[in-house]
């Protein structure tokens, strides 16, 4: 061992310590939770003041040396590699609340991704359908339109098509490696990690460096639903490995969305169908994802009904809000002052509703076949009515108003909103 006195932001002391206890090993966070800084953790250990270590930690820490961590240092650096340290202002506070976080991470490419932009993890088999195929890019893009991250296991099949699809939509990526950072695994996937990189980030708790252990897709997979604010399944069996990243997501309060399968007599899909048995949220488009997310967190998002489009109320939303063209200031047409009091009572309704942009013709029609009244027809045709009080307008009881309104949604006359509030279709 040698004697270099480490400097107390040093990372070559949290390598030192992955070094002795390994990558995503809890050992080292129960035996140095007393310890306030990864030095004087360190230091300890040299001392070999814990009586608890066993053999094989015993002799890391008398083989492993700090010069040797700096070289490891020097070899990310050579690699563009980053280095990011647990304590250390810029490690990810997502995976701080990890029960055993990655002491170490790194990482190639933009390192501000990692807890930048809202991230959905897509999960899926190496070998997937073409249903499956096509619905991993149509959904990818789509969440990249949304000002989505698309985070994967760097596998194939499922992963490959997700990062692939997020970059030619023009989005951000991440890809969280099962091995070291710079090891070939999956063999031949250079190329991948680094369109990945220079989209996103690579990410690993590893280096061949320092480490040179198996594939670790356990400990891989809490990482990247860590990472992530969703997980969604896109296709899998009911033995699929990946499922296991549902049990971080359920452990780490992560929701779960799952793509129906394309059969259900498949054993491909019996893992999806399983999800969605045990109440995993079906995924049709990216606008579930997004709806959810700006639904789940009205403090800072909301979602306004032009053209799916989901904005911010500040600046800084993860949803940016797109400029909005100015349009021309339509006259208002003067109320009819003749004819019965039903004909007047449409005049007026019209009015207002070419003020907020015209309803369509089946808008119309279906407010009209179910004659609602009062307060309920103002709101829906000036702003938005919930589900009472549009029961109470029709004088129905709420399992009958909830099954028009969803007919009335799938024939796009109206569309749904946070709070089970609905307004009427204006595209």
């Amino acid at each position: 061992m040698d004697d270099t006195v480490i400097l107390k932001s040093d990372p070559a002391c949290w390598l030192w310590l992955v070094g002795v206890f390994g990558a995503a090993n809890p050992r080292l966070w129960k035996l140095g939770q007393k310890f306030p800084t990864a030095e004087e953790y360190a230091y300890e250990l040299r001392k070999g003041n814990f009586p608890d270590l066993n053999d094989a930690e015993r002799r890391q820490i008398k083989n492993r040396s700090f010069s040797q961590s700096r070289e490891i240092l020097d070899h990310c650096r050579e690699n563009n590699i980053t280095v990011l340290c647990y304590d250390e202002e810029d490690y990810p506070r997502r995976l701080k609340n990890l029960s055993a976080p990655p002491a170490l991470l790194f990482v190639k490419g933009r390192s501000d991704v990692l807890g930048g932009a809202p991230t959905a993890a897509v999960i899926g088999t190496r070998k997937p359908s073409e249903y499956s195929e096509e619905i991993t890019d149509m959904i990818c893009k789509g969440l990249c339109e949304k000002g989505m991250a698309v985070a994967t296991g760097i596998a194939g099949g499922i992963d490959q098509t997700a990062n692939l699809s997020a970059i030619s939509g023009g989005g951000l990526t991440i890809g969280v490696c099962g091995k070291q950072i710079d090891s070939d695994y999956p063999a031949g996937s250079a190329e991948l990690k680094a369109q990945i990189a220079a989209n996103g980030a690579l990410v690993s708790e590893t280096c061949l460096e320092l480490d040179r252990g198996t594939p670790m897709f356990t400990n891989r997979n809490r990482i990247l639903v860590g990472l992530s604010d969703v997980v969604i399944f896109v296709e899998c069996s009911s033995e699929s490995r990946g499922l296991d990243n549902a049990d971080h997501a359920l452990s780490q309060g992560k929701p779960i969305f799952v793509v129906p399968p394309a059969d259900l007599r498949m054993k491909r899909y019996s893992g999806q169908v399983s999800l969605l048995r045990k109440g995993c949220r079906p995924l049709f488009s990216a606008d579930d994802v997004a709806y959810f997310l700006a639904s789940q967190r009205p403090e800072d998002l909301f979602y306004e009904k032009r053209g799916d489009a989901f904005a911010s109320v500040e600046d800084s939303s993860a949803f940016p809000d797109e400029e909005k063209p100015e349009k021309p200031e339509k006259q208002e047409k003067p109320k009819r002052q003749t004819g019965s009091s039903r004909t007047a009572k449409r005049s007026t309704e019209k009015t207002v509703a070419e003020r907020r942009g015209g309803l369509s013709p089946a808008a119309v029609t279906a407010l009209r076949s179910e004659d609602v009244r009062g307060d309920a027809a103002r709101k829906l045709l000036s702003g938005s009515a919930n589900i009472d009080e549009i029961a109470a307008a029709l004088g129905k009881d709420i399992m009958t108003v909830q099954a028009l309104l969803t007919d009335l949604e799938l024939d796009g006359a109206i569309v749904s909103l946070p709070g089970m509030r609905y307004e009427l279709n204006r595209e």
